[in-house]
């Protein structure tokens, strides 16, 4: 019998990468997917009413110089009474809801993570490649 084929210890084609390099690019992956998630949610409260009303009311803090803002510029004081009036009593901070964003966003962020690993390691990953450095990465995350 010959030693070759069939399933034995060491049998197979060997990783591109480490198992902890594989994990960081689906890190990468989940970490822009997050921001971009973050991103879209807050573009979407700005594009509400009260969203443009807050942003019109904070467009005349920029208006004033820096060295005026540090040392308390009383229209400062008038704007953020303004501020205060329109969120009501609920507070400053507000919840927003997070979509998933499409699927082609997805695709987006693999190609864009895929150029980093290129110049980072010195080599070609295929957007697959990627794409499964990222569903493991994803399914070594605890479920909550």
């Amino acid at each position: 019998m010959s030693g070759h084929g069939g399933k034995r210890k060491g049998a197979g084609r060997k990783p591109a990468l480490p198992l902890h390099q594989r994990l960081l690019i689906g890190a990468e992956c989940e970490q822009k997917w997050i921001a971009l998630a973050q991103r879209k949610a807050i573009e979407k409260y700005k594009r509400t009413p009260r969203g443009r009303r807050i942003s019109d009311i904070q467009a005349g803090a920029h208006q004033i110089s820096l060295q005026f803002r540090r040392k308390n510029h009383p229209r400062l004081e008038e704007i953020s009474d303004d501020i205060d009036f329109e969120v009501g009593n609920r507070g400053r901070y507000i919840s927003l809801p997070v979509c998933r964003p499409r699927s082609g966003d997805r695709a987006t962020i693999i190609k864009e993570v895929a150029r980093q690993c290129c110049a980072e390691f010195g080599r070609l990953f295929t957007d697959r490649f990627i794409d499964e450095c990222w569903r493991e990465y994803r399914r070594r995350l605890p479920r909550s």
